[in-house]
């Protein structure tokens, strides 16, 4: 280190050459001095460096152990999760470490070497002792560890390669096995859907057989991928062996794909035989079809032709004619009978169609494939001819009967139109007369209209038709004539057309009669003129029209020419709404009675309210706008005659006009209207036609011969509204409401009445309140009702009630909510049971749901699915229902829904199944027919009658036919009696043939008897040998055979096999019949190889053959015990004996497998070609079993397990594990250990004792002995790690189990005098304020005690100082830091083995103290003075570099900065003199004063 006094500066250097001139024995002594320090100088440099060499050498070092220390244990870790993925990722790892992490340590050790070897170097050449590292931070222990490292690294990188490569392996196995597994099942996909199902049920026959071509291509082709099946499984067996990591999938697979296989193979012998079963049914359905097709035909088109004979539409004009096809029709109705008999034949046909289908369920033969008719088909048309019969009979009668009625109505139409005619034509003239000119009044007019009129009715029943043929004058929409006889000419009776002529009615006929009956249209022409007259007789209080000469008002001198006007406006207006009133075709005529009821309420001054209008109209039945038109002219008419009286008086006012103004919404402006008039002598007057709920006020003004006079003032206002008012619902919102079920429905409605009447709601009689559904909200004159989530239940006439003192009004407004009707009313009756279906009957259900029933839905519960299905469905008019289609024998349940527009109801259920069969069924089979004589050409047959006909006579027999080894039975003889015999003709000689006889009664064909066959009586017996090949299959497979022999009579067959004799069972089934022998191995096994002899026997004589089955399967298990010999530590030798029997292929090899007790698992061991094998390789110690299975092709045997466990250990005992060590003493590099010695039996030779640091999983050979000394010492331990130790003894049988783990051992010196690491303790320097932290670790043992002191007194923690002290390490906190915390700091570390002692610097920088005062002012001048001042106690731990100066005016007060100085003393300067004061002034002068500055003025 360098110190200021050892470099002398340029002063020193100065000072000594002039000493050296002066004095030379003094010069020399300062050239020895210097020397020296420049040695020394020299000295402490090298030192320095060596210092740095040495802590670089520790740092480095310390890092490269820690680093080969984190990455031995990755490299010697070699587990995996047997993943390919998981190995690739380790290598890259590996890569990355060889790369990245690892030269740069090379470097590092490189560099370490190299700074060791250069600091012993300085050390010698120094004559300073050589350098020796720490404890385990030696040059030698470096590269120990890093021999370990490459050790490590190296095991490493062979287990990466040797494990990639069998990885590598394993997925190639895998992903072959997948590829092959992925093939099979894509070629297997939807096979067994294929053979499982039924598409042949619903094929024809030609589609059957080509069905059955097909399965034969595919048993091919299934053979054919047997041995892909077996590849799949060998590699899941090698997969297994390798131990491949996903090997429960691949395992899981191969034994989907296994039984997959062994599915298919199932059902293709099952679809095989269901198919040869198809075609035969199919074949005579078949037959069937084309015979109803060549029936069926001709029918149905006869049936034709009667439907069309029978709806055609026939033209008649006299009544011969219509009796000539009433007898035509009757000689048709007697050809029905033989039509009947080839219907039920037809049908009957399509019966055993459906019955054979059903029986075999077979669907698809249902469809005829000659014909596109269907037994269905000819029962509709056959149905439509037989009601269309009747009906056409009573269409013909009603023809007849019209003809004859129409004859009649000519002539006596005649006599009427002829006459009335000519005089409604005189009568309308005479009606339009009256109208002319206009020239009298109004009254005039109306009497002489009343005479007409009365002059009319009584000509009325002079042309009215009587009965039936009269008219209502209401059905009269026309009134020309010639569009009358144009309905006539249209009509269905084909009258001849009519003409108009001069007034008459001629009808186009080669009859003489000039007038001919129009039916009910001339009747209503007549009708319609006269009616027209009685319109225009009608007459409804009607005013003079605009051009009658009415004189109107002149205007008066001196009048209010605007009002005036006004007036005549109005009257104009009146003028031409009377005007408009009159054109109008339809008047109403007011009886004497109406007239009563509107003089009540007749008042010159004012027309009636709407109220009193409402009234009139319901006491009166007449429109309102009749009432106002009547009151408008009666007020117009008596007012002008009032007017004429009034005018007689001079000066009297003619009458008085009554104006308003109106303040409502609908006037906003200042706008006064004419209201009313009354006559001048009356000083009152009742407004009418106010707007209720608005502000009026009124004023009236004086009119007479001279114009109006001012108005007067206006009236207050005054709020239209009744003062008692009966109430009144408004029933514009009221109309019928149909909603859906769940939607909501509102109504508004507005009630009037003075005052406000109370509201109620009632639905049938029933108070309606607000609740969950219903929202009533009920304020004056208005009521608000909302049903929300509305049901069924909620439909009907609501009724609104509202109620004050002055009265009450109704009314109803229905609602309707939709929604499916109820269900059908019960019971559901079953009746007319038979095997072709029932009958159904139910009752409509007691609510429709608001819309009307559309029909009924009727389904069955099918006895095969177990659900329901639809059968049939009929019109909202029928409640019967004929179920058809359904399948003999069966239990059946039925239900019935009615259906809307919005749904279908609750189903009505049958109570109980009903057995769908006959009451009557078909009869059994007649006995064995007998030939009672023959020839090459016919038979005789005669046979016994059933013995059951099955509740109904037989009416006759069916004989059928069918040639040797043919499958269809051809029908070629129907008796229709019920005597047994028949002769079968039309023979081909020296043809085989087969007969058989089925009874027929109600029921239809009953049951074939047996079969009788034309052939020889006396035949040896010869087996048909050429199905008797050799046959080879799987076990568990099914093997056929179905044998043909002719013999006469039909021998005894009976099968053999290893001259025992077979019969049917769970293992063969044989079926013989006459002249065939059916043999089936179920499901087969290898003891049933073998050869079969089949042997036929008659009087005639025997007959053998033979044929041979050969079963592969696997083999047995092998034979004896499987004996173990040769036991020692690392395997045994097993030995067996060969299976009985190899399973038809060859044994290929022995496969054996271990289990581990311990384990449960049985793993694969090897295999053998011959019946040993030397097991190697095992634990020592562990207790193992082993099996051992054949195998062949076909599969694996079963195992032979050994008896028992044996040991894997030498004859001779191993040593037992010995106890758990016990550490008895340690230092910083090694631990005595100590423990129990157990030896088994034999001598012990020695110990291994292995070691662990702490939390690492492997452990490591620390040291071995040769001796049986249980006391050792383990060297070589990093000072400061923990460790764990187990022992293992070693004799002449190896080693044994290790002990049990010692206790942990941290490996530290045991007695050590405390030693302060000083690394941390460095001098700070800071400011003050901030913390200083001291992180200190203390080495001894036993952990001394830390004390830190400070100026000689103990610290504590307290606000400022925190203190955390535990053993071998204390931390030191200063926080808040101040100037007083200047010091050293001192850490004392004590145990009983010495004490350690460390001294730290803390200097804590802050602002210097003030200035020592006072503060000296002197020198005072105008612009300026002297300060001077003593130095601060504290310069804060830094030197003071100035001081500043600030000054503050006394009358601001306020400080500025005025000067800087270094020294504590300033002169001021700048500063302003004092203020003038004006004392005396004149024009020419003023007098100033002011005080001069002093010192007391000027603050520092």
């Amino acid at each position: 280190m360098t110190t200021p006094s050892t470099t002398p500066n340029k002063r020193d250097q100065e000072s000594f050459m002039t000493l050296n001139v002066s004095d030379p024995q003094q010069a020399a002594l300062l050239q020895q001095a210097e020397t020296a320090a420049n040695r020394i100088c020299k000295v402490l440099k090298v030192n320095q460096e060596n210092e740095r060499l040495m802590e670089e050498y520790e740092r480095l070092a310390s890092d490269l152990l820690e680093w080969i220390r984190r990455t031995t244990p990755w490299l010697e870790n070699k587990t995996t999760d047997n993943k390919l993925s998981a190995v690739q990722e380790k290598l890259e790892e590996f890569r990355v470490y060889r790369r990245v992490h690892k030269p740069p340590r090379v470097e590092q050790k490189a560099k370490l070497e190299t700074n060791f070897n250069t600091l012993q170097t300085k050390l010698r050449l120094s004559n300073r002792p050589a350098y020796i590292p720490t404890e385990g931070k030696m040059v030698s222990d470096i590269a120990n560890a890093w021999k370990v490292l490459e050790f490590a690294e190296k095991g490493f990188e062979e287990w990466l390669l040797s494990e990639m490569m069998r990885l590598e392996r394993l997925d190639h196995l895998a992903q072959k096995f997948k590829n092959k597994a992925d093939t099979h099942e894509d070629w297997t996909k939807g096979k067994e859907n294929m053979l499982q199902s039924q598409d042949f049920r619903n094929c024809r026959l030609n589609e059957a057989k080509a069905l059955k071509k097909k399965h034969e291509a595919f048993e091919s082709d299934l053979a054919a991928h047997q041995d892909r099946v077996k590849q799949i499984a060998a590699i899941a067996q090698e997969l297994n062996s390798l131990n491949y990591h996903d090997s429960t999938t691949v395992n899981a697979r191969c034994k989907r794909i296994c039984d997959q296989w062994d599915r298919l193979g199932t059902l293709s012998q099952k679809g095989s035989a269901a198919l040869e079963e198809a075609e035969c049914v199919l074949e005579k359905i078949d037959t069937l079809h084309l015979e109803f097709a060549k029936r069926a035909a001709p029918f149905n088109n006869w049936l034709d032709g009667a439907r069309e004979d029978l709806v055609d539409v026939f033209i008649v004009h006299t009544v011969e004619e219509i009796q000539g096809l009433v007898e035509a029709h009757d000689q048709f109705k007697q050809t029905l009978g033989e039509a009947d008999k080839e219907h039920s034949a037809i049908i009957s046909l399509s019966q055993d169609v459906q019955s054979i289908a059903t029986q075999y369920q077979i669907p698809g033969g249902i469809e005829n494939p000659y014909t596109t008719l269907t037994g269905h088909d000819i029962t509709i048309k056959w149905s439509e001819v037989k009601q269309l019969v009747p009906k056409r009979y009573q269409t013909l009668q009603n023809e007849h009967m019209r003809q004859q009625r129409n004859e009649g109505l000519r002539r006596k139409f005649e006599e009427k139109a002829n006459g009335v005619g000519p005089w409604i034509e005189q009568q309308m003239d005479a009606r339009a007369a009256i109208g002319m000119g206009m020239s009298e009044t109004l009254e005039y007019f109306l009497s002489k209209l009343k005479q007409y009129e009365k002059t009319v009715n009584q000509y009325r029943p002079k042309y009215a038709l009587e009965g039936e043929n009269k008219v209502s004058t209401d059905q009269i929409n026309a009134n020309d004539m010639q569009q009358i006889a144009s309905a006539v000419n249209t009509n269905p009776s084909n009258t001849p057309p009519l003409k108009i002529a001069n007034n008459r009615v001629n009808i186009g006929s080669t009859s003489d009669l000039a007038l001919a009956d129009m039916s009910e249209a001339n009747q209503m022409a007549a009708h319609l003129k006269f009616n027209k007259l009685s319109m225009s007789m009608e007459f409804v209080g009607m005013v003079n029209p605009p051009n009658q000469s009415t004189p109107s008002p002149s205007p008066p001198p001196n009048d209010d020419q605007n009002l005036f006007a006004n007036q005549q406006k109005l009257m104009q207006q009146q003028h031409q709404q009377l005007n408009a009133y009159q054109q109008k075709t339809v008047r109403t005529r007011i009886s004497d009675e109406q007239l009563k009821v509107l003089r009540q309420y007749f008042d010159i001054n004012n027309s009636p309210t709407e109220e009193q209008l409402l009234e009139m109209s319901e006491k009166s039945g007449l429109p309102l706008k009749v009432i106002k038109h009547w009151f408008r002219n009666i007020l117009f008419k008596k007012r002008q005659a009032a007017k004429r009286k009034l005018s007689e008086d001079e000066g009297s006012h003619d009458y008085y006009s009554l104006s308003s103004i109106s303040l409502s919404s609908d006037h906003p402006e200042d706008k006064r209207l004419r209201i009313t008039e009354v006559l001048g002598n009356v000083c009152e007057a009742k407004v009418g036609d106010l707007k209720e709920r608005s502000e009026v006020q009124f004023r009236v003004v004086a009119i007479n011969k001279a114009g109006p006079s001012e108005p007067s003032d206006a009236t207050k206002m005054h709020y239209v509204k009744h003062r008692r008012l009966k109430p009144y619902i408004d029933r514009t919102n009221l109309e019928m409401i149909t909603i859906k079920r769940g939607k909501q429905v509102k109504l508004d409605v507005k009630v009037r009445g003075e005052p406000p009447p109370v509201i109620n709601w009632k639905l049938i009689d029933n108070e309606v309140k607000s609740d969950d559904n219903y929202d009533i909200v009920d304020v004056d004159y208005n009521t608000k009702f909302t049903l929300n989530d509305c049901q069924r239940k909620h439909s009907g006439k609501y009724k609104i009630i509202a109620v004050n003192e002055v009265g009450k009004d109704e009314a109803e407004v229905e609602i309707c909510v939709l929604s499916a009707p109820t269900g059908p009313k019960g019971p559901l009756k079953v009746d007319n049971v038979t095997a072709k279906g029932y009958d159904l009957h139910w009752q409509k259900p007691e609510d429709d749901g608001g819309r009307p029933i559309q029909g009924y839905v009727i389904k069955k519960l099918d006895p095969f699915t177990g659900s329901w299905v639809p059968c049939g469905r009929t019109d909202k008019d029928n409640t019967d229902f004929q179920v058809t289609g359904l399948q003999a024998g069966k239990f059946y349940q039925f239900r019935v829904k009615a259906i809307n527009s919005e749904g279908e109801s609750e189903p009505l259920s049958s109570t109980e199944p009903i057995l769908n069969k006959n009451p009557y069924e078909s009869a059994k089979a007649p006995s064995k027919p007998d030939i009672v004589d023959w020839d090459e050409k016919h038979v005789d047959l005669v046979w016994k009658p059933p013995k059951n006909d099955g509740g109904a006579s037989i009416t006759g027999y069916i004989v059928k036919v069918k040639e040797k080894f043919n499958n269809n039975w051809e029908p070629v003889l129907e008796t229709k009696s019920s005597k047994p015999e028949a002769c079968v003709a039309s023979l081909i000689k020296d043809k085989e043939y087969q007969l058989r006889i089925k009874a027929v009664n109600k029921a239809g064909a009953g049951g074939p008897t047996n079969t009788h066959i034309c052939k020889e009586r006396h035949l040896k017996p010869t087996i048909n040998r050429e199905n008797l090949q050799p046959i080879t299959i799987r076990a568990e497979n099914m093997a056929k055979l179905d044998i043909e022999v002719s013999e006469e009579p039909p021998p005894k067959i009976t099968w053999k096999h290893k001259d025992s004799e077979l019969g049917s069972g769970e293992t063969y089934t044989i079926d013989n019949i006459d002249y065939n022998t059916k043999f089936n191995l179920m499901r087969s096994t290898r003891k049933e190889t073998g050869i079969y002899t089949i042997i036929a026997e008659n009087v005639s004589g025997i007959d053998e053959a033979t044929v041979e089955i050969n079963i592969l399967g696997k083999p047995p298990k092998p034979n004896g015990a499987l004996e173990v010999s040769d036991v020692h530590k690392e395997g045994f030798k097993l030995k067996w004996k060969p299976p009985d029997d190899d399973g038809g292929p060859p044994i290929e090899c022995y496969e054996v497998e271990k289990m581990d007790e311990e384990t449960g698992r049985w793993l694969p061991r090897g295999k053998a070609e011959d019946c040993q094998v030397q097991v190697s390789n095992l634990v020592r110690g562990k207790n193992y079993k082993f099996r051992v299975r054949a195998v062949n092709k076909e599969s694996d045997s079963d195992e032979l397990e050994t008896d028992h466990s044996t040991v894997a250990k030498n004859l001779f005992g191993e040593p037992l594990k010995p106890g758990r060590p016990e550490p008895i003493g340690w230092d910083k590099d090694h631990v005595d250990l100590q423990w129990t010695p157990h030896d088994g039996g034999a001598a012990i030779d020695g110990y291994i004792i292995e070691k662990r640091k702490k939390g690492i999983h492997k452990w490591h050979k620390a040291k071995q002995t040769h001796t049986p000394n249980t006391k050792v010492t383990v060297p070589n331990l990093e000072e400061g790690e923990e460790y764990d130790f187990r022992v293992i003894t070693v004799n002449k049988a190896g080693p044994n189990e290790p002990s049990g783990t010692s206790r942990s051992v941290i490996s530290k010196p045991r007695r050590l005098a405390p030693i302060i690491d000083r690394t941390n303790l460095k001098p700070v320097i800071i400011q003050g304020g901030q913390p200083v932290k001291f992180d200190v670790n203390v080495k001894g043992e036993p952990a001394p005690t830390i004390q830190w002191t400070f100026n000689g007194k103990p610290l504590k923690t307290d606000d400022t100082h925190s203190i955390e002290t535990e053993p071998n390490h204390t931390l030191f906190m200063l926080s808040k830091s101040k100037r007083k915390d200047t010091e050293s700091y001192t850490i004392t570390a004590k145990n009983d083995y010495g004490t350690d002692e460390a001294v730290v610097e803390v200097k804590v920088l802050s602002i210097p103290s003030k200035p020592k005062g006072p503060l000296d002012i002197s020198d005072v001048h105008a612009e300026g003075c002297h300060l001077k001042w003593d130095e601060p106690e504290g310069d804060g731990g830094e030197p003071i570099t100035a001081y500043v100066t600030e000054k503050m005016y006394t009358d601001t007060g306020g400080w500025i900065p005025d000067t800087t100085t270094r020294e504590p003393e300033a002169d001021i300067t700048g500063l302003t003199p004092g203020k003038p004061n004006v004392k005396e002034w004149d024009k020419h002068h003023v007098d100033l004063t002011w005080k001069a500055p002093d010192k007391r003025q000027i603050q520092y």
